[in-house]
């Protein structure tokens, strides 16, 4: 085979999930949303590692159904990507909210197509908003939706992703809390803040933003689970939902066994693990 017929195999097989990704991109959604009866709604945050788990395969069916283990009815997913050769060309919010049939929006922190975060909703996302956050290393965001539950209900949603060790969280921090300051509606806050929950920033999330740890605050008598890394054994609690403005928590943990009876790296579709809180209003 010449080298010209090798270059062209090359670029066809880079080409084709790009194009395979706009045909599907051009269908709509079909999301069928949930009668609000029960008053109770399932948050989920989940940095999703850019679809790569740690079999370090790239594969979004499997956050699918890592997702679908719990069947959330709000998501928060954080290093997400859209329309790369890194992620064979995909939308990954899209593809993600099209699995689960759900409203979603997606703001990237680099360029235009990578490092984002995502919001996803069974209940119409009837407002967006979104912001880059003060930075030293890498771009970070939080973004904002407001969620119609009914027609005389709603809440607003944040999903965010704070810096790395070297980055000013700090900054990050006081500028979630200025975006939170002007809402008065009920409020979730979710996402990966590289944070444990021993340092200021997240004491001031908790006592400057009038939030609950949901986590810390449910009624189990375990202490709330670690998620990073997901596999074999979580280290650190750096992914949180903070809420505020509900009558109770229902439930609160870490999801770590998406196959029960089965602990290998391929059942691990990133390298965090998702936190769940079902909430009462």
């Amino acid at each position: 085979m010449s080298l010209t017929n090798k270059k062209i195999i090359v670029i066809v097989l880079l080409i084709i999930p790009l194009v395979v990704s706009i045909v599907y991109s051009v269908i709509p959604i079909q999301v069928s949303t949930p009668t609000f009866d029960d008053n109770q709604v399932k948050f989920m945050t989940y940095n999703i590692h850019f679809g790569v788990g740690m079999d370090d395969k790239l594969d979004l069916e499997r956050i699918v159904q890592n997702i679908l283990v719990e069947d959330p009815d709000i998501i928060g997913l954080q290093e997400v990507e859209t329309g790369r050769i890194t992620s064979e060309g995909i939308d990954m919010a899209q593809w993600i909210a099209r699995a689960l049939g759900m409203h979603y929006y997606y703001y990237p922190a680099l360029n235009e197509h990578a490092f984002g975060c995502a919001l996803l909703s069974r209940y119409p996302i009837v407002n967006v908003s979104a912001w880059d956050m003060p930075t030293i290393i890498w771009d970070r965001v939080l973004i904002r939706g407001t969620i119609r539950l009914n027609n005389s209900f709603w809440i607003d949603v944040f999903v965010t992703h704070f810096g790395l060790s070297k980055d000013n969280r700090t900054a990050q921090a006081e500028f979630v809390l200025s975006k939170i300051s002007l809402i008065s509606r009920p409020m979730v806050l979710m996402g990966d803040f590289n944070l444990n929950d021993s340092t200021p920033e997240i004491g001031s999330i908790i006592s400057v933003g009038g939030f609950n740890d949901t986590a810390k605050d449910f009624a189990d008598p375990n202490p709330p689970g670690n998620t990073s890394s997901s596999w074999p054994a979580p280290d650190g609690r750096i992914d949180y939902i903070f809420a505020k403005g509900f009558t109770l928590i229902n439930n609160s943990h870490v999801v770590d066994d998406m196959i029960p009876g089965v602990h290998a790296a391929w059942e691990y579709g990133s390298d965090h693990l998702p936190v769940v809180t079902t909430l009462q209003y």
